[in-house]
């Protein structure tokens, strides 16, 4: 196992692939996506299934596409796949997010209802006391949602057609089905949701250009529900600019497993020492070509410990009150719709803007052995480089944006025209959208890095 590691670390300070190949999907997708135990999830435009495909671990490994019917088991469906979410490494468990007509004598109101399903098997969740959960009735055939899950909580935020002003944001326990919360917000305001631990929720609120906090008690129906215990604001934004897009991702490391691996592993990151990424796309309509995209990368450890010591606090904190220390910023290239940055560990990867459209694959590594190591020279023929303290933000922020959470990056030695970059413990995984008629299609290349 200790060989294994070694070989691994090795790899991916070299970020010299061990094979690349491209694999061809063979569907039309609708866009919604994620990548989990060596295994990407792709949707489908039809709206009714989900494909997966078991991305290869060596140029021998055949991979193909397998379909996985959005509703289940269940024979007689006729509703809206709207989105998934995956724990695959902790309980086995796809959340299919489902929309039809709840009743027949009313073909106005639509049943947004949630499926939990066992990936092995395709069969209904043995864990799930009710396989089917009902979230809310409303006229959005097809509204927008954006799930999560960690241990027993599934966290939901569902954006309205109808009523463009309201986002609202759902906790449920998946388990017995029990609702724990139903919370309305301002247009836009929510977005991605990410957990810093099992206890802890970290919500993107757009519309106030900060971080909320939620507090998560144990799930019993007796228990008080969740509640909001901090406010983190962003860096404040220059004038005439403002922040447009915010979204996160908290890796697919589980906190808790309860099943044995999917796929084995010979070391797996501790998710106390991962990262939380956010992404910003900041700009202004009186300066065209002016948008700028950031990664905002904060130590999920360093915020809890943050976290702790600010609970005190009955205001929203300012930037400069809490995210210097524990922070890492970036500018990025372009990114292309729901595709963005991902994790692994304590290792992100982000595309960096190059010419003529094209971009550099880096890898962000936060592990303290591994910067010490790449300052001191001992990186073994690693190419990476350490990064400066100041963010230079091009006049997007109104106070000096300073940088205390360290790290080294790896650039792959050649360039792409990838739209996005994800990442796994093994491999990177690039993909590139072609639009054509309104169509879009998935292509993507797989960088495998770890030696075998």
């Amino acid at each position: 196992r200790l060989e294994a590691l070694e070989k691994r670390e090795d790899a991916w300070r070299k970020l010299e692939p061990v094979f690349e190949t491209t694999i061809q999907v063979n569907h039309q997708p609708f866009g919604n996506h994620g990548l989990t135990a060596g295994t990407y999830f792709l949707d489908d435009n039809n709206l009714q299934d989900l494909h997966y495909c078991r991305l290869p671990s060596s140029p021998q490994d055949n991979s193909h596409w397998v379909r996985f019917p959005g509703h289940g088991p269940a024979q007689d469906w006729s509703g809206l796949l709207v989105s998934f979410a995956l724990a695959v490494y902790e309980h086995d468990l796809i959340i299919n997010v489902i929309s039809e007509i709840g009743n027949q004598t009313d073909m106005q109101r639509h049943s947004l209802d949630l499926v939990l399903l066992k990936f092995s098997t395709g069969e209904y969740h043995p864990l799930a006391r009710h396989p089917r959960i009902h979230v809310q009735s409303s006229p959005d055939a097809q509204p927008g949602v954006i799930p999560t899950v960690l241990g027993d909580s599934l966290v939901l935020v569902v954006g309205s057609e109808e009523n463009t002003s309201l986002h609202q944001l759902f906790i449920f326990d998946w388990k017995t089905g029990h609702k724990r919360l139903q919370h309305e917000t301002a247009k836009e305001g929510y977005s991605t949701p990410v957990f810093v631990s099992p206890e802890l929720l970290l919500v993107p609120n757009l519309a106030l250009s900060s971080f909320e906090v939620w507090h998560l008690p144990p799930s019993d129906p007796n228990t008080t529900p969740p509640i909001q215990i901090l406010s983190l604001q962003l860096p404040a934004v220059s004038h005439p600019f403002s922040i447009f897009g915010l979204t996160c991702d908290g890796g697919s490391s589980p906190f808790i497993r309860s099943i044995p691996d999917i796929v084995p592993r010979p070391f797996f990151p501790s998710p106390e020492n991962s990262v939380i990424i956010a992404n910003l796309r900041v700009e202004t309509y009186r300066r065209p070509r002016s948008t700028k995209y950031y990664t905002l990368i904060i130590s999920r450890r360093a915020l809890l410990d943050t976290i702790q010591k600010l609970l005190v606090s009955t205001k929203p904190l300012q930037w400069a009150d809490w995210g210097p220390p524990i922070s890492r910023w970036f500018r990025v290239a372009e990114s292309r719709g729901i595709l963005t940055s991902t994790s692994a560990g304590q290792r992100c990867t982000l595309l960096f803007p190059h010419t003529h459209g094209r971009s550099t694959v880096g890898v962000v590594d936060f592990n303290p052995h591994n910067f010490r190591r790449n300052a001191e020279g001992e990186d073994n023929g690693g190419n990476g480089r350490m990064e400066e303290g100041k963010f230079d933000h091009e006049g997007r922020f109104s106070e000096e944006v300073y940088m205390g959470l360290k790290c080294v990056v790896y650039n792959a030695p050649d360039e792409y025209d990838f739209d996005a970059v994800l990442m796994d413990e093994e491999r990177l995984l690039g993909v590139k959208v072609s639009t054509f008629e309104n169509d879009i299609d998935f292509l993507p290349p797989l960088i495998n890095i770890e030696s075998a």
